[in-house]
């Protein structure tokens, strides 16, 4: 049988045995203190002449990005029997909701909080949308994701059942 090529990130499947044995040659092996003091997020500079300069928009952490998710999620009564909670996808907003949370100064500290996506939304669409733009190519996200969300949302009580 002949073996399909692997893709560059596939992981080789090894023992533990052939892992401690293994010469990996070329690859910088992480453990977690380099992982856990990696260099800050990405940042850019983008240029929003609509507001009458340039701001900085930062790629989030994890936690910043799972938050950014959950903002974009609510919980509804269900139409179906008995009621029950569902998840569906909240647009509502979500330029700002977005930008509030990638907007940054010099040093990455964010220039709004969640509270200030409302006003911000308010502002042009084509300077929010440059914005955008850029934090969702520094961090990945795209509407895919939230469409991916909205099916992945069914909601587990702690025993494991669905409750929609």
């Amino acid at each position: 049988m002949t073996e399909m090529p692997r893709a560059h990130d596939d992981p080789i499947p090894m023992e533990p045995e052939e892992v401690a044995t293994q010469a990996v040659p070329d690859v910088n092996i992480l453990g977690a203190k380099d992982i856990l003091t990696a260099r800050a997020p990405e940042m850019e500079l983008v240029d929003v002449p609509e507001w009458g300069g340039a701001v900085f928009v930062k790629a989030m952490t994890g936690t910043e990005r799972d938050a950014y998710e959950a903002s974009c999620m609510q919980e509804v009564k269900g139409k179906g029997k008995g009621g029950k909670m569902e998840m569906k996808p909240l647009y509502d907003n979500i330029r700002a909701r977005l930008c509030v949370r990638c907007m940054c100064n010099a040093q990455g500290a964010r220039l709004f909080t969640d509270e200030q996506a409302v006003p911000l939304g308010r502002t042009s669409a084509k300077a929010l949308d440059r914005v955008f733009t850029l934090a969702q190519k520094l961090n990945g996200v795209t509407e895919e994701d939230i469409d991916e969300l909205a099916k992945n949302s069914e909601r587990t009580d702690s025993d494991g059942s669905s409750l929609s």
